[in-house]
């Protein structure tokens, strides 16, 4: 979900933080329990991408052809830690 910077939505954010327990905990469950219109990405698209040291060659491969392009082939992004 893409949302355009503003002093509405960020006060809505704010104004209900205290309010809203998030089934998760965290902040990926707020923001879920506030926009409940957005529309969820398949499970298999679902995680966060990593690249580690230890990843095999074609793994490594996969994930760089995911960031490389341009645009990107990677659709979305979470903001991990507020």
């Amino acid at each position: 979900m893409v949302v355009e910077p503003s002093n509405v939505t960020f006060k809505l954010l704010m104004d209900h933080a205290d309010e809203v327990v998030p089934y998760n905990g965290g902040d990926q469950g707020y923001l879920n329990e506030i926009f409940i219109f957005w529309h969820h990405v398949p499970k298999h698209m679902n995680f966060l991408k990593q690249f580690q040291e230890g990843d095999k060659p074609k793994i490594n491969r996969f994930k760089t052809k995911l960031f490389a392009s341009d645009p990107s082939a990677s659709v979305r992004s979470l903001l991990l830690g507020l």
